[in-house]
């Protein structure tokens, strides 16, 4: 079914914002299962390069996205692949976690934010800055409620999921996704940074580094960027990767065959 939008209508919108310094600059685009129908751009790349526009082949920092386009992903393949079991508590496969509260957890539990992890992920004050340090403190941080009981949504599920797939897999997180994800559907923009740099050159600046007093743009994540940041799991990618992604869910119904439910 077609999607009868006013395309006009959100080129005022995203134009307005910018008028209203609400963001330097934005991308925008519409698509259904056949790929891209609509798109446009408003504002400038950055803020202090007034003379250079924003670019419909901007690469942005997507932030919580990566929860989707990289974890969710590529769990939902290991499901798949019927390497994960959602219903298998973790600490009868993990090592890491035998004998830690998050043992009791399920991938199911972790997918469907019902874990009961702590709500704030506090990486840096309660772990430091060192990977290590804070994959052995996220795997073994008590809960905070019994697994199942409630819903609500904080980043260190994404942060065990992906320390999961790794550990399902024997891969690390970017190239799990790479090559079970992006490259299949062809979005060669999308990747975790640092980017290369003809590709940083068109990246939307994110986080100020006060250390600098520039804005970062295509880094691999550093104190400014919590949590990913701390790890090295900062994603890019732009606005026709997102939609072939999405594409793909409307054309083949979903991603992973089974679907996912809270229970």
């Amino acid at each position: 079914m077609a999607l009868d939008l006013d395309t006009d209508r959100i080129h005022q919108l995203l134009h307005d914002g910018v008028r209203d310094k609400i963001y330097p600059g934005a991308v925008w685009a519409i698509g259904d299962s056949l790929g891209t129908t609509a798109s446009g751009t408003a504002g400038v790349l950055d803020p202090e390069l007034p003379s250079d526009p924003m670019r419909h082949d901007t690469v942005f920092d997507v932030a919580s996205l990566t929860k989707i386009l990289a974890v969710w992903s590529t769990v939902g393949c290991l499901v798949d692949d019927g390497k994960l079991q959602l219903d298998t508590p973790l600490g009868d496969f993990w090592p890491e976690v035998s004998g830690h509260p998050l043992a009791q957890v399920t991938a199911r539990n972790l997918l469907t934010h019902t874990a009961g992890v702590p709500l704030r992920a506090n990486l840096k004050h309660l772990y430091g800055t060192d990977p290590q340090d804070i994959r052995d403190g996220v795997l073994r941080e008590a809960l905070h409620r019994p697994p199942g009981q409630a819903v609500e949504y904080t980043d260190r599920a994404a942060l065990i999921l992906g320390y999961l797939a790794e550990h399902v897999s024997g891969q690390t997180l970017d190239a799990l996704a790479a090559s079970r994800v992006w490259q299949p559907l062809g979005m060669t923009q999308t990747s975790f940074g640092p980017l290369p740099t003809d590709t940083a050159a068109r990246c939307a600046p994110t986080e100020l580094d006060d250390a600098t007093g520039t804005h970062l743009r295509g880094t691999s994540g550093s104190a400014e960027t919590p949590p990913a940041g701390y790890l090295g799991w900062i994603l890019y990618d732009h606005s026709a990767g997102r939609l072939d992604w999405r594409s793909q869910l409307l054309r083949e119904g979903v991603l992973v065959r089974r679907p996912l439910r809270t229970r």
